[in-house]
């Protein structure tokens, strides 16, 4: 209402000051009139200001506005508490918000740090570079022949120049030529042995002798790195055969005859695939083929030092002790009286590797799910001579349930056990695929799920190829890394790499989400992936890696919003309904049990509880980390609203409605358990919840006890078959008591018959549970009558007023519950009540009593020739001259003007009646304290004397 006539106040109050001051009068100009006359209109003042003097016009003004403004003042007031408490949040949000923004500065400053070492360590590799070219181009520079001296040696450099001119020219016209016979083949092989038999000057001969040596045999680790990129090679051949598959023998001889020899069952090598081995950089394989660089076959020479190829119609080989400058890329034809160790495959290619030395264990590093991430091989076997051979068979689709089948032959030397010696075994997993993430053609990710045994407790980072186990994985991953350049480490800096990783998080949550999808009972049993989820997700160990951190964060968080967990209803069988681990709860919590929650009750809140089959399928030895059921979701349990929330009248209390606590047909008996379970848990709790909690029994409208029972056994039970309102501490206070004489239904009082001492307690953590005063009486008052309620006919009470008027001194010299109003000085409390609102005459609008007319004068009913609608509505209970004494006194405290009527007649013998007399002096020093003219108005009073003559009092 004040806060809509923004301006009307505006422009009143500079009229309103600038007489104060005694400035010139602005109450005569229209805008100040409008201003006026709206605020009339509002306030529901009658006048005419035209017919009003000047001083009238005044008086009218300053009454109006200070109306509105004491009105805003309060409704301002009211809203200290709601900004006290966003105060409060926002303080804890800021905090919160500090928190996290230290955090993410400290993964900042070491993934800056890691960035730093790198780059260090790459400016290290490109000095090295640089000095190696200087190097190179000063021993090219000496080389050369001195102008105008041509040499032999010069020579012999024009023929090789043409030679290297026709060789490629020779390539630009049969890149993709195919040798159908030998006969072609080896020219071929021979003509490309000539082109790259150039002579090069010493030093850079040296130099690039040493360079491909380096890159041959010192890019990789060990031997089983370089077994791995032949592998690889392998997958990325063309097959024209539905199972593509590879073998690979091991002889570890004593002698030095041992050797590595891989079979695989391609198409075969063409004269491109031929230079491509002869060639370093450059690499003829396209999109969905592994490895482009051009280095996979370089990794034979870190186990022989003449690596044999023969793909059919081509037979060569490269030996790194020959003269040649680059002995790693130079192929020599393998003649047709060559030996080798095994038969020769009738199509595919074979490649003989005759070993260094001796490599123990150089098989074991293949495992079943090395052929999880190949692109074609379907099988692999491992043979070892005359121990033992081992197949690996990949069955199923290339995602989806797949299983690895492994066979394993051993003692082959004794052929009468042959059927003894084979054991199989099959590895079951979930092959999950992507591509295209990102939009990249070439970002394929991929996730194996096991689903059986246990969870591993190391799985591998694969590229295709393994590139390093991780502690704490449980499922192998696959994507198309960015790599370092001995690939056998994935670049953490790469942001390539970074959206591979968290699309392999996702993927993995799709995969849980999709896993639950046809097995609405749970998992039949433990080899099914819903079940196995829990026991999969990543360990927290490898959250120490800065770089899988995230993925860790990711999966582990999201399998938790994931509805995977199958839940119960009250009579606990299956409603085949999932939820997510982050809403399901412990059957055996304590509270569940203590307060006899049911599963059905539990659902108002979106939670559940797991089915038995559902805990006794997941896999032995794992426990599922299900929460307990705490205080704060029994907080938000209790605080759900009711059927009737929000039915109360204007201006009744809760408790002076009929609808009731969803909670409270359980009776005082379990609601006692809940206070009792609360106050133990009493750390646990928030108040904001505790506060919207209907959870304390009222007392009657008088403030009284529900049961009066005196023995402790009888209130109990009238206690449960009563059953009072329960009430919280959202809107108001509650208290302990009230004082004599507070009007009924106007504070919430705790029915002390009811209640323990737990409620006590939890009241005093809510600030409530004390004593009322006449103030907080009062002040409930004030807010009620200046309009809490819109609904006229329950803003105003004559026993409220009554209250107001009889304890006025106790409400100025008493504290409250709130300490704002307890800190108010008496003066400030005086101005308060002045708030408070009465009737006129006409009854149909509240005014402020001091817009008003006193209705008696000195206890008597005068005849009232003014507007009624000007003059306080005489209360009902005012019956006699005592009484009508008493409210002219309490009338003049708020503010109310004198009464004006032209003359009142004193009853005969009024003041020959103590009470009266006393009432009368009291009167009188209310009108002194008002500055009121007693000579004016003794002069309206007239009294009947003892012999019957009406005398004036002033006069006679």
């Amino acid at each position: 209402g004040p806060f809509q006539l923004r301006n009307p106040l505006s422009r009143l109050s500079q009229s309103v000051e600038s007489n104060l001051a005694g400035g010139s009068n602005m109450l005569s100009e229209p805008s100040v009139q409008r201003s006026l006359e709206a605020l009339m209109k509002h306030e529901g003042i009658q006048g005419d200001l035209s017919t009003l003097s000047e001083e009238e016009i005044r008086r009218i003004a300053g009454q109006a506005l200070l109306r509105s403004l004491t009105a805003s003042y309060h409704v301002a007031r009211s809203r200290r508490g709601a900004s006290t408490q966003a105060s409060s949040l926002l303080t804890v949000a800021k905090q919160q918000s500090h928190e996290l923004m230290h955090e993410q500065l400290l993964q900042a400053r070491t993934q800056l740090e890691q960035a730093a070492k790198e780059k260090e360590a790459l400016s290290l590799v490109s000095a090295q570079l640089r000095e190696e070219l200087c190097a190179f181009r000063k021993a090219a520079v000496a080389a050369a022949p001195a102008p105008g001296q041509p040499s032999q040696a010069a020579g012999e450099d024009v023929h090789t120049a043409a030679q290297v001119r026709q060789y490629v020219q020779h390539v630009h016209h049969s890149s993709w030529m195919s040798c159908t016979d030998s006969s072609e083949a080896d020219a071929e092989i021979k003509l490309l042995k000539q082109s790259l038999c150039v002579e090069i000057p010493g030093p850079a001969a040296s130099m690039l002798r040493n360079s491909l040596s380096l890159i041959s045999n010192e890019l990789y680790s060990g031997p089983a790195r370089a077994l791995w990129e032949l592998l690889q090679n392998a997958d990325g051949c063309n097959y024209n055969t539905e199972t593509p598959s590879m073998k690979v023998v091991e002889s570890s001889q004593i002698d030095s005859s041992s050797f590595l020899w891989l079979e695989y069952n391609e198409v075969g090598f063409s004269l491109q695939d031929v230079k491509a081995l002869c060639s370093l950089g450059s690499s003829n394989k396209g999109s969905g083929q592994t490895g482009k660089k051009g280095v996979g076959f370089k990794a034979s020479f870190v186990l022989s030092s003449k690596p044999h190829v023969i793909s059919r119609p081509f037979s060569f080989f490269f030996d790194e002790d020959s003269e040649c400058s680059l002995p790693q890329v130079t192929p020599h034809l393998l003649g047709s009286d060559a030996v080798l160790p095994l038969k020769l495959p009738t199509k595919g290619t074979a490649i003989y590797l005759p070993l260094r030395r001796k490599f123990p264990d150089l098989l074991q590093e293949v495992v079943p799910t090395a052929l999880l991430f190949l692109r074609r091989l379907r099988t692999l076997s491992l043979e070892k001579e005359t121990m033992e051979h081992t197949t690996f068979h990949l069955e199923g689709p290339s995602e989806g349930k797949v299983a690895v089948r492994v066979v394993v032959r051993s003692n082959l030397q004794a052929e009468d056990r042959m059927d003894d010696a084979i054991k199989e075994t099959l590895h079951h997993y979930y092959l999950a695929r992507q591509s295209q993430v990102n939009t990249d053609k070439d970002a394929d990710i991929a996730v194996a799920f096991p689903l059986e045994g246990k969870a591993p407790l190391t799985a591998t980072i694969s590229a295709t190829m393994p590139l390093c186990s991780l502690p704490g994985l449980r499922t192998p991953l696959n994507a198309s890394f960015e790599l370092t350049t001995n690939r056998e480490a994935l670049r953490e800096g790469s942001v390539k790499n970074a959206a591979l990783r968290d699309a392999l998080a996702e993927l993995w949550l799709k995969t849980a989400a999709q896993s639950q999808s046809n097995e609405p009972n749970g998992a039949e049993n433990s080899s099914d992936l819903a079940a196995r989820m829990w026991m999969l997700q990543p360990g927290l160990e490898i959250a120490q890696l800065a770089f899988w951190a995230p993925f860790v964060d990711r999966v582990r968080s999201g399998l938790r919003e994931v509805p995977l967990i199958p839940t119960v209803d009250a009579a606990g069988a299956c409603v085949g309904r999932r939820l997510p681990l982050s809403r399901c709860r412990k059957p055996g919590s304590a509270l569940l049990r203590e307060l006899k929650l049911t599963a059905d009750e539990l659902q108002l809140l979106g939670l559940g509880l797991p089915t038995d089959e559902y805990l006794r399928q997941l896999p032995e030895g794992f426990v599922l980390d299900i929460q307990e059921f705490g205080v704060k979701d029994l907080l938000q349990l209790l605080s759900l609203p009711t059927d009737g929330e929000g039915s109360e009248a204007p201006g009744e209390t809760r408790a002076q409605t009929n609808g009731k606590s969803r909670w409270q047909a359980r009776g005082t008996t379990w609601r006692k358990a809940v206070s009792k379970a609360l106050v133990r848990q009493a750390q646990e709790i928030d108040l904001l919840a505790l506060r919207k909690v209907r959870l304390f029994p009222l007392a009657g409208a008088e403030g009284k006890s529900s049961a009066s029972a005196p023995g402790k056994q009888e209130i109990s039970a009238a206690a449960d078959a009563i059953q009072p309102a329960w009430s919280s501490c959202e809107q108001s206070h509650i208290y302990l008591s009230v004082p004599k004489g507070t009007p009924p239904g106007l504070l919430e009082v705790l029915d002390r018959s009811l209640a323990c001492q737990s409620d006590k307690v939890l009241l005093e953590m809510l600030g409530c549970g004390v004593k009322a005063s006449p103030r907080d009486v009062a002040y409930a008052i004030v807010q009620l009558t200046l309009g809490t309620s819109t609904d006229e006919d329950h803003r105003f009470s004559w026993s409220n007023l009554e209250y107001v008027g009889r304890y006025w001194q106790e409400i100025l010299s008493s504290s409250a519950a709130d300490t704002w109003l307890s800190d108010q000085t008496p003066d400030q409390m005086e101005i308060l009540l002045r708030s408070l609102l009465v009737p006129s005459c006409t009854g149909k609008v509240l005014h402020d009593a001091r817009e008003l007319q006193c209705p008696f004068l000195f206890g008597c009913k005068p005849t009232l020739d003014i507007d009624r609608s000007l003059v306080v509505m005489e209360p009902p209970n005012a019956t006699g001259v005592h009484a009508r004494l008493w409210w002219e006194r309490f009338f003049l405290r708020l503010g109310a003007q004198p009464c004006k009527a032209v003359c009142v007649e004193l009853p005969k013998g009024i003041f020959s009646v103590k009470n009266i007399v006393e009432g009368v002096n009291g009167l009188i020093e209310q009108y002194l304290a008002q500055d009121s003219d007693l000579e004016r108005l003794r002069r309206r009073c007239s009294i009947i004397d003892r012999a019957g003559v009406v005398r004036v009092v002033q006069a006679e």
